[in-house]
């Protein structure tokens, strides 16, 4: 629903709107079952997510993650440091 208020009203503070919403409109259109009242896809699905998330676990991805962000800090501190460096050298 948020994001057909988004898209009528251009923005909202309390809409939020992103990867969620369109996952969340693909995963309802794929758990709809051709048989009324069955809810086997919509099973299906939810053990698939929860199946992920177990093996993210303990592969420990998550600290994977961490190391991978903090490579991307020190890349983002290093090239703003050689930014600021030949703003420096410009100035003089």
């Amino acid at each position: 629903m948020g994001c057909f208020v988004y898209a009528v009203l251009g923005s909202s503070k309390d809409i939020s709107i992103g990867p969620v919403a369109i996952m969340s409109l693909l995963v309802s259109s794929f758990a709809l079952s051709p048989v009324p009242g069955n809810a086997t896809y919509a099973i299906i699905v939810s053990l698939v997510g929860g199946a992920i998330q177990v093996l993210i676990g303990l592969l420990n991805i998550g600290e994977s993650m961490r190391i991978f962000h903090s490579i991307r800090q020190k890349e983002r501190r290093i090239g703003k440091a050689g930014r600021e460096k030949g703003e420096a050298g410009r100035a003089e």
